[in-house]
């Protein structure tokens, strides 16, 4: 018998019950909660051991289950364990950019009936040994999580015509799908085959002399590396529609955080009085992330761009531009990652499970020595989200402006397509997720 997980927005039960009974008369194999835990270790063990145990998972997508942390973390969780996936849009809902492209069942209305030939044909699958625990009569508190998972679905699915023309010479990869007004979707090179790199990174750049220390300490004990004023080539015209055209940007001489801020920089501010602490406490795989000491050096996570924004402040700095990021990340020579032209595991921390030490990747560092600029976790930066060329007096870097924020470097969730350099992300600034962090920069000549 096919064992089904069903994820899904507690406000959406009475079509989940009336799904679960249809499925069940298919003789599948069904768990669902039946509402209410408010978290912790409970709901760990009921949800990771179901998720274990069933071959597929159902997500119910609606407006309400688009946000819901939980919904998200269930679907995570399950992409991790390589589940299948099966969406069904029980209702309209406008899906964030990250999940967009989604192929899911439509069972809105009289289309449940038509289309619930397809959703077993989704799950027709040989069963896996055990059984699925019984679904208690307890209540999940579930408040809204969905976008990291569907980052590496969409990743799989989109870089291999990206990459190939990196292999074959030719100048213009070949846009598969399109899955927001500003993305194209590019079939993925896998990592196992891309080209490994075992040389020193191949940028060249030429750096004007100058006086200013290349490295230093700021008062809060964080490491700071300097870049030098001058030109950069910003955005891919071989990438997505947002990362056109192509333009140059002069930029001032400037410091950026070494490292992704670390959870023990994070938390000083926060016993200082002045900082939040983080929205969460755990990570994908811990129960207990920030605030335990074996998790120092590891990235500061669950941080809206507010929070971003003041830690920053307290440390009489603030967060990078976009420019100013993407420099940092690439020099001057346009390389598609910070160490070169092709994805490798051994220099950053992508298609994985969780964060990693914020030092871990000495060979993926930028040309200025700058770490993790690719993968472990997205980077809050402080300009809005807006349409290139870059232009630093259009609004964008107004800090009390309204509108999406944007976020760079991907995670430790996305595929290769999602950590090049140039790739560009957005979300409301209130938002805080598992693979949301920052580091900050300030100005080399105050």
């Amino acid at each position: 018998m096919a064992q089904v997980f069903i994820s899904y927005s507690r406000k959406d039960l009475a079509f989940v019950q009336h799904l679960v009974d249809d499925l069940k008369k298919a003789n599948l194999d069904v768990w669902y909660d039946l509402s209410g835990l408010e978290g912790g270790s409970r709901w760990r063990t009921e949800i990771q051991n179901a998720i274990k145990n069933s071959q597929h998972v159902i997500v119910v997508l609606s407006p309400d289950s688009v946000e819901s942390e939980w919904v998200e973390r269930e679907f995570l969780f399950a992409s991790n364990l390589k589940r299948k996936i099966v969406p069904l849009m029980y209702k309209q809902c406008e899906l964030p950019m990250n999940y967009l492209n989604l192929n899911f069942i439509d069972v809105q209305g009289k289309k449940y009936y038509q289309n619930f030939g397809e959703i077993l044909e989704a799950l027709s699958i040989k069963p896996v040994s055990g059984s699925l625990p019984p679904a208690h009569k307890i209540v999940f508190s579930k408040t809204g999580w969905m976008a990291a998972g569907i980052v590496a679905f969409v990743a799989l699915a989109v870089a291999m015509v990206f990459a190939l023309p990196l292999l074959t010479g030719k100048s213009e990869p070949t846009p598969v799908a399109t899955i927001t007004e500003n993305l194209e979707t590019f079939t993925p090179i896998p990592a196992s085959e891309a080209p490994i790199l075992t040389s020193t990174p191949t940028q060249v750049l030429t750096v004007t002399p100058t006086s200013l220390s290349t490295e230093l300490t700021d008062a809060k004990g964080v490491e700071m590396v300097l870049v030098p004023a001058g030109g950069f080539t910003m955005g891919n015209n071989n990438g997505d529609n947002n990362e056109k055209p192509v333009h140059t940007v002069d930029l001032a001489a400037y410091y950026i955080d070494k490292f992704t801020l670390t959870n023990v920089f994070y938390k000083a501010c926060v016993d200082a009085g002045v900082c939040l602490p983080p929205k969460g406490t755990d990570s994908t795989t811990h129960q207990s992330y920030y605030g335990n000491p074996t998790f120092d050096n590891f990235p500061v996570i669950y941080v809206n761009w507010f929070m971003a924004k003041a830690y920053c402040e307290w440390r009489g700095a603030r967060l990078p531009t976009e420019a100013e990021w993407e420099k940092a990340a690439r020099g001057t020579s346009a390389g598609t990652y910070p160490w070169g032209e092709y994805p490798d595991k051994a220099f950053a921390n992508f298609d994985g499970v969780d964060t990693t030490p914020v030092d871990a990747y000495e060979k993926g560092k930028s040309f200025y020595g700058v770490y993790d600029m690719a993968g472990n976790v997205w980077q809050w930066v402080g300009s809005l989200y807006q349409h290139y060329p870059y232009k630093p007096n259009d609004g964008r870097e107004d800090p009390g402006a309204s509108g999406a924020r944007t976020l760079r470097s991907g995670s430790w969730f996305s595929g290769n397509y999602y950590i090049r350099s140039t790739n560009r992300n957005k979300d409301d600034p209130t938002s805080a997720k598992a693979v949301y962090g920052f580091r900050c920069a300030r100005n080399a000549n105050p």
